[in-house]
């Protein structure tokens, strides 16, 4: 993981600063809902969620960023990031992947406000929650929040896991063109959640662990979606360069290893969710009575030897 950008953290101690002064589970089949919050009743505790779209965050950074001289960056903070900190954000284990995020605010504010406006109509709380809901039927983990952002073309991406219990989506109607690929985004950030709230140790990821970090991930989507696209590499792609990566599977170089598992570097897009769920599939294929449960706390190091991904290439 990147280092934090201590710039950005001390923006927000001072902002807070100033706030401060100023102002194999059995499963119940039971959701109670109350304004964005719902809880699902297992069998030993409840699971409690909550939907946060923030639409008037950003009628505000939109209405704001129209003044002269103002400053943008400021303000993304103030208006979007600092009010939703504590519930969004706030000690995510992955943190550091949300500054590309909040150091770049969104410039085109036409585009802004059209993507808020499509994200008021999209009946987005409503998928979320019944992809909440059914993820936490198979699998159930901490209490979790889903913060949704219209997508910022300054800063991309289309979903993050910023930590245990921590879900952000950001709304791009062209990527999010059905509802079940929403859900299955839901599904595939949930797992990560679930997954860091068990098993997290807190050490730097090797690139071994990353692939199944994303292949977990997509094959949990795959269970609750099968219809969800997954993505995908031609057999010639995926043999030549899983020759480049096999012996560096323990690096932990986090260039190296994003140029892997996303693409560039002369790897496929997205190549290692592929190679990721290929795996998975190899090792469910040969272990079918495993349980979620029970492959989601599995090592990376055993998953790749249960599955013979290896024996693809001999």
């Amino acid at each position: 993981m990147k280092i934090v950008n201590y710039v950005v953290i001390f923006m927000f101690v001072l902002l807070l600063s100033a706030c401060e002064e100023t102002v194999d589970t059995e499963i119940k089949e039971e959701v109670e809902v109350s304004e964005g919050v719902f809880t699902v009743a297992h069998e030993t505790f409840e699971q409690t969620f909550e939907i946060i779209p923030l639409y008037e965050n950003f009628h505000e950074y939109i209405e704001k960023s129209e003044i002269e001289d103002t400053n943008l960056r400021f303000l993304y903070l103030e208006t979007v990031f600092l009010p939703s900190w504590d519930k969004c954000f706030k000690d995510g284990e992955y943190l550091d992947l949300m500054n590309n995020y909040i150091q770049n605010p969104p410039t085109n504010i036409h585009d802004t406000k059209r993507i808020v406006n499509e994200m008021m109509n999209a009946n987005l709380e409503v998928v979320v929650q019944a992809a909440l809901k059914k993820s936490s039927d198979i699998l159930p983990g901490p209490d979790t929040t889903v913060c949704i952002l219209p997508y910022n073309q300054n800063a991309g991406g289309v979903a993050l896991n910023v930590g245990a219990g921590k879900i952000v989506i950001f709304y791009n109607k062209q990527f999010y063109n059905t509802e079940n690929t929403l859900a299955g985004t839901v599904a595939h950030e949930y797992h990560h959640s679930v997954w860091t709230d068990e098993h997290y140790s807190g050490e730097p990821m090797t690139l071994l662990d990353y692939l199944i970090f994303e292949g977990r991930a997509e094959s949990f989507k795959r269970i609750l979606y099968p219809e969800a696209s997954i993505f995908t590499v031609s057999p010639q792609q995926e043999e030549a360069n899983w020759n480049k990566i096999e012996r560096e599977s323990d690096s932990t170089n986090y260039e190296y290893n994003q140029q892997v598992i996303f693409g560039g570097g002369g790897f496929p897009r997205l190549y290692g969710y592929a190679i990721g769920f290929n795996i998975m599939q190899d090792f469910l294929e040969n272990n079918p009575d495993a349980t979620i449960e029970e492959w989601t706390a599995l090592s990376p190091e055993e998953i790749l030897e249960k599955s013979n991904y290896v024996d693809r290439f001999r």
